[in-house]
């Protein structure tokens, strides 16, 4: 229902959300290599969220590249809170990999510390913490927007508490776009620039479901 949602969204819009994908995977790939310039870049990515989400609120002109701008306005706050929502994903991923480590080293599992395959598996527990503290992590550019007067902690706190109960029905969400990876494979990435709008269509629409519960539980 949310994809056909979204799909519904973007009709007749294709051309502007896919212009706006396209430029946004140029500045991700020229800047992939100097994390500095990924963290400059962080207002381009939350604003690219926010283009599908006033889109869906029937915003007009909503999917303009220009919009992408939009949020140097407040670079300061994007800034802090998408580097500290990186931060706390790296820190939890890192604390939970070095408890891991630990319980090898004293069990002793499987090989020493010194062996290549023994190194290589501990980023298993890194790179599964990590994404889920990314989508714990993974509305805070649309709370940014819809509650301007939140900090930068807060705003992280409520996207934990608003995707509560919630992170399964993402990863399925985007799961299911599975057909559209093929896809993109077999057109060597052009089709990312339909899936990428399609996708953050979708979730833009997720969101705001997510958000009518969070609240309605809230006020009751």
């Amino acid at each position: 229902i949310l994809r056909e949602k979204a799909w519904a969204d973007l009709s007749n819009k294709w051309n502007n959300a896919s212009a706006l994908a396209l430029v946004l995977w140029i500045t991700y790939i020229f800047s992939y290599n100097l994390f500095i310039f990924q963290i400059l870049l962080f207002p381009i990515y939350c604003s690219y969220s926010i283009c599908f989400l006033l889109n869906h609120r029937g915003a007009q002109q909503a999917l303009k590249t220009d919009m992408l701008g939009k949020g140097y306005k407040q670079f300061a706050r994007i800034t802090t809170t998408m580097f500290l929502s990186f931060l706390y994903a790296s820190l939890w991923s890192l604390a939970l990999t070095g408890v891991f480590f630990c319980i090898g080293l004293l069990f002793d599992f499987k090989g020493t510390p010194m062996d290549e395959e023994y190194l290589y598996g501990w980023w298993i527990p890194f790179f599964l913490t990590y994404t889920y503290k990314q989508i714990q992590y993974g509305v805070t550019p649309y709370i940014l927007h819809d509650y301007p007067y939140l900090s930068n902690n807060r705003a992280i706190e409520l996207s934990k508490k608003m995707m509560k109960g919630h992170i399964m029905k993402y990863i399925k969400l985007y799961i299911s776009f599975w057909p559209w990876w093929i896809l993109i494979i077999c057109s060597l990435g052009i089709a990312l620039l339909w899936l990428s709008p399609y996708a953050k269509a979708t979730e833009a629409i997720f969101y705001e479901q997510i958000k009518e519960d969070y609240e309605s539980k809230y006020a009751s």
